[in-house]
């Protein structure tokens, strides 16, 4: 008998260990946030979530073994608040020197974008060849940005416009409520690739020299940021490909993965 019982025990205590198993190697779900802010991030016509950051997160993703991506939207003030109860686990495309930066821990940085003017070809109030903080100008740039935060360093409140998303921007500077508009350079070529008779954009000495630092935002206390840092230098060869593709080239992606970021 003590061989059949010890068969038995041997044979259910493989079941068990099966099913183990297979609840470790069951497919796994990331949730991901964004902000509707192309080209970085946008939905297409299909209803997908593209852009140069989600092409990069599904790099990553995958490399960490999720099978599976929820996208959720958010709008910008509720970034932290769904990071920190959960609804979702990581954001993409958030500018490290953002307003709610303090409440974030960020990746290592992807990519450095300039901030650039664009303003109407007619009718405009803006002199290119002066400082544009020189000039009795309002500026119209998206809430939390790091484009809000330098203009408040700089100007009145009264001559700073800040709304949700680049969409309201752009109405804003129609509306003649604005007269130059501050976005990352990426944004700016995705809008006068849509308005090439609409506006002109350029770039400006004093604000080439602030860097726009994106990355991929968790909550502090998080360690996915860890394990994200790594996977996104085993696959910074895919990466710095993806975003080549698009016309982009990524910082150099040192070893990290020690945590959050510090500018």
């Amino acid at each position: 008998m003590f061989p059949v019982r010890r068969l038995i025990y041997v044979f259910g205590l493989y079941l068990i260990l099966s099913v183990l198993g297979c609840a470790d190697h069951r497919p796994k779900t990331l949730k991901v946030g964004y902000l509707d802010n192309p080209p970085y991030v946008y939905v297409d016509k299909q209803g997908e979530v593209q852009g140069l950051f989600p092409d990069v997160a599904r790099i990553i993703a995958n490399a960490m073994g999720y099978s599976t991506i929820r996208w959720v939207l958010l709008s910008p003030e509720h970034v932290v608040t769904a990071l920190q109860q959960g609804r979702v686990e990581v954001v993409v495309g958030e500018s490290i020197g953002n307003s709610q930066a303090t409440k974030l821990c960020f990746s290592a940085p992807l990519i450095d974008t300039p901030i650039s003017l664009l303003w109407r070809k007619e009718g405009s109030r803006y002199n290119p060849s002066i400082s544009p903080f020189s000039q009795s100008l309002t500026f119209a740039v998206v809430r939390g940005s790091v484009g809000e935060l330098l203009l408040r360093q700089r100007l009145a409140d009264s001559r700073v416009v800040a709304v949700e998303d680049t969409a309201l921007a752009l109405l804003a500077l129609r509306q003649r409520r604005a007269d130059v508009l501050l976005l990352p350079r990426p944004s700016l070529d995705y809008v006068m690739k849509q308005y090439p008779q609409t506006y002109v954009s350029g770039d400006s000495a004093e604000l080439m020299v602030y860097p726009n630092l994106a990355a991929f935002a968790f909550y502090p206390g998080n360690t996915l940021v860890q394990e994200w840092n790594t996977q996104q230098f085993v696959s910074r060869a895919k990466i710095k490909y993806a975003l080549l593709e698009k016309g982009y080239v990524s910082l150099p992606l040192a070893r990290f993965n020690a945590g959050c970021f510090v500018s």
